[in-house]
């Protein structure tokens, strides 16, 4: 493989993985988008006397930051800082998940079975991502096809990490289908891996739709005012006291809001933390938050059932 090939790999993964994100990408691309970084990691580990472990590292972070920087970049329109912060912390947490498995891999007397660990590795990190106090789920593989419900009907039984678990194995499959042609281990068309990759994708697809397309909503109407303040939500909400932001949401829901109302619901940007007296919201303890109490004390004590906490 030539260095120039080599240099360009990580941007190739970072931009197939940028085109297939939500909402307007194309998903399929997400079965090809690491298939350039495991072809990058396998050079380094045949080279392992000319780099260091932790030289994968700054290899494929490229690549990630590509990825997060055009997915993640509307984060700027509320703050610039935490749109860097959210790129540079995905990049080093993903680089890392790399950096482990290349470790693994050097560290086997088979390299061969070290994908598995890849596997693991991810999603073990995606895990990670979802519970710790620096969380930011929406990056996760398993999400790329938010936009595309029909084909991730089974999610309702494996949960977000089976699609991630989906296109991490055929990612490796696709990485090894790619390595066998351009070490001349395959001849020919490879028919029968082509045909395997394909049937990994399409199955879960097929089964999937027709999940989609023969279900009958069960009929169970309720009752749903949704609040839409026209206030702009990156300014000037920000320049209101969080009590008036609340206040003036509160009255659009009563003027449509009765007893027979089963949810009222708001854009997440009105529960707030009320900056002028520098109270601040913590999920563990919604009970003693001024803010959400206004909306309880105002709207609950008036309709039946008007919203969940």
């Amino acid at each position: 493989m030539n260095k120039r090939l080599l240099r360009s790999l990580p941007f190739i993964s970072g931009l197939l993985l940028a085109l297939s994100w939500p909402a307007g990408g194309f998903p399929l691309l997400l079965f090809f988008g690491l298939a350039p970084l495991l072809l990058l990691e396998d050079h380094l580990l045949k080279n392992r006397l000319k780099h260091s472990t932790f030289h994968i590292f700054f290899r494929v972070a490229p690549a990630f930051i590509i990825w997060n920087g055009l997915t993640t970049w509307w984060i700027y329109n509320a703050t610039l800082v935490g749109a860097i912060a959210a790129t540079v912390v995905n990049t080093i947490c993903m680089s890392l998940a790399f950096w482990l498995f290349h470790f693994i891999r050097r560290s086997l007397k088979n390299p061969g079975q070290g994908y598995l660990s890849f596997v693991f590795i991810w999603i073990a990190y995606e895990h990670l991502h979802h519970n710790w106090d620096l969380n930011w789920p929406w990056m996760s593989l398993g999400n790329g096809f938010a936009a595309w419900p029909s084909w991730i009907q089974w999610y309702e039984y494996t949960g977000m990490y089976g699609g991630s678990l989906w296109m991490l194995i055929v990612n490796v499959l696709v990485f090894k289908l790619i390595k066998g042609l351009l070490e001349g281990t395959l001849k020919g068309i490879p028919v029968r891996k082509l045909l395997g990759i394909a049937l990994l994708i399409m199955v879960p697809a097929i089964v999937s739709m027709v999940v989609y397309y023969t279900y009958t909503e069960k009929k169970a109407p309720v009752d749903v005012v949704v609040v839409q303040p026209n206030i702009d939500p990156y300014d000037e909400q920000y320049e209101l006291p969080a009590s008036q932001v609340i206040e003036n949401a509160s009255k659009l829901a009563e003027s449509k809001s009765d007893s027979l109302t089963d949810f009222i619901v708001f854009p997440e940007s009105m529960v707030q933390p009320d900056w002028s007296s520098g109270q601040m919201i913590w999920e563990n303890d919604l009970t003693n938050q001024p803010t959400i109490n206004m909306f309880r004390a105002g709207l609950l004590t008036k309709f039946r059932k008007s919203a969940s906490w």
